[in-house]
């Protein structure tokens, strides 16, 4: 399940309010709504690392968090869901259905549609012959169908994940964020 990007911007919103020192732009909204993707523990990772970022900044009165602080906290919300969600899920695929997510993250639009006829022409085969796939995919709730002919991906980040396909994270994504708030 994800939320509507106004859904997501009103929960940052509603969270943020609740903490009196911080004043959040739209702009910062924004981009903490697309970062997420609607992804309830996306959002809860990012919102948890742009508070301790804040608080490492407070010094009295209130805080303007704007879209480079949110940027700033980016990186590490990502390692944290890579090493939570997305590592464990697709590093247990088969080499089939790995093959047929990272085919779609290469045919993707703008929009985040994949045509089915265009994944299986990226994988060099009929859509007859990874029709499979695609069901599979579906059925572990990594893709959604999106109209006759198309899907879509349900995890935000996997075309980075599969554009940083390194073995393991390289130190907790913890000791990232406190070198991070001791050199910034």
């Amino acid at each position: 399940m994800s939320f509507s990007a106004l859904e997501t911007i009103d929960a940052f919103t509603a969270a943020f309010a609740k903490i009196v020192p911080l004043e959040v732009s739209p702009d910062a909204l924004w981009q903490m709504g697309y970062f997420c993707q609607g992804y309830p523990y996306l959002m809860q990772l990012a919102g948890y690392y742009l508070v301790e970022r804040m608080d490492a900044m407070f010094v009295g009165g209130p805080l303007e968090v704007s879209v480079a602080d949110v940027e700033a906290i980016e990186a590490i919300a990502l390692e944290a869901y890579r090493a939570n969600v997305l590592e464990p899920v697709l590093s247990a695929l088969p080499e089939s259905l790995t093959s047929y997510l990272r085919a779609m993250c290469d045919v993707q639009d703008e929009q985040g549609r994949i045509g089915s006829g265009d994944v299986a022409a990226a994988l060099g085969k009929n859509q007859q012959q990874v029709s499979s796939y695609r069901q599979r995919l579906i059925a572990k709730r990594l893709i959604e169908p999106d109209g006759r002919g198309y899907a879509r991906l349900v995890l935000p980040h996997i075309p980075d994940y599969f554009a940083d396909p390194r073995e393991e994270l390289i130190g907790d994504p913890n000791q990232q964020w406190n070198r991070q708030s001791r050199e910034g």
